[in-house]
């Protein structure tokens, strides 16, 4: 409720023609305001913005995605969490990369926007940098694996569809998504000029949750596709063993530990 509306405020502002644009609220079984709030501002854009309340239904992220994947009729499907605030240029600085058909996903740039406000949303602020204007950057670069980063996202529609959606039976369900495309044989462009704002955790119990669950979908991940990815003939050698660091990163806390005990 804290940050729905100053997004659904951007999202009406996007330089680009409202007749091809349609907003999707999925509001996931709210207990706060979250539903009226967006409700309000369906009604002021009835042409731009839609609520979709969820009062059943698949648990996490990926269920509530496949959910509004239903509603959606765009032929190009975009992602942003509640707590973002995109650049009102992001659409036409990422759109056409599509003019590339071997183009599936083109992922934009998250930057921090409260980073003042602690020193966990300053050290997000800095794994953002990191992140993005080093590893994204360099992977779109060198021509090696992009991540998709679940949210100021594109996929293609029929490609989505064509994958069955996102997986439900993982908690990174973006990294998950990110291995299926590029086993299918489609390239993730990483834009670096498409910007976004994102409103980080500020405690380091939050931080502390969030990561664990990254880490643990990622790993997920990484049983899943590592060897799907060196069996692969669409996939060069260089975005093999990129992708094999991408999955395993989280292990490295665990070797480095690992390797401190024995020394």
């Amino acid at each position: 409720e804290k940050v729905i509306g100053r997004l659904l405020r951007r999202l009406a502002e996007l330089n680009y023609p409202k007749n091809k644009l349609e907003v999707i609220v999925m509001d996931d079984q709210s207990t706060d305001r979250t539903g009226e709030i967006a409700e309000l501002y369906a009604s002021k854009n009835p042409s731009l913005i839609r609520v979709v309340h969820r009062k059943v239904g698949g648990v996490g992220k990926a269920a509530v995605l496949n959910e509004g994947l239903q509603h959606a009729r765009g032929e190009i499907i975009g992602f942003f969490d509640a707590d973002y605030v995109p650049k009102r240029n992001i659409l036409e600085k990422m759109l056409p990369y599509f003019l590339d058909s071997s183009v599936g996903v083109v992922q934009g740039r998250i930057f921090v926007l409260n980073e003042r406000q602690s020193l966990v949303s300053r050290i997000v602020a800095l794994e953002r940098l990191g992140g993005y204007l080093v590893s994204q950057y360099a992977r779109d670069l060198f021509g090696l694996i992009p991540q998709f980063a679940g949210t100021v996202g594109l996929i293609r529609r029929d490609l989505l569809l064509a994958l069955g959606g996102f997986n439900l039976d993982t908690l990174a369900e973006d990294t998950d998504l990110t291995f299926r495309i590029v086993l299918a044989g489609f390239q993730i462009k990483y834009v670096n000029f498409a910007e976004s704002g994102e409103e980080a955790v500020k405690g380091w119990r939050q931080y502390w949750r969030q990561r664990k669950r990254w880490a643990k979908g990622h790993m997920q991940c990484a049983f899943n596709y590592v060897f799907p990815l060196l069996k692969s003939p669409k996939i060069s050698l260089k975005r093999k063993i990129d992708g094999l660091l991408l999955l395993n990163v989280y292990f490295l806390p665990i070797l480095v530990m690992v390797s401190w005990i024995l020394l």
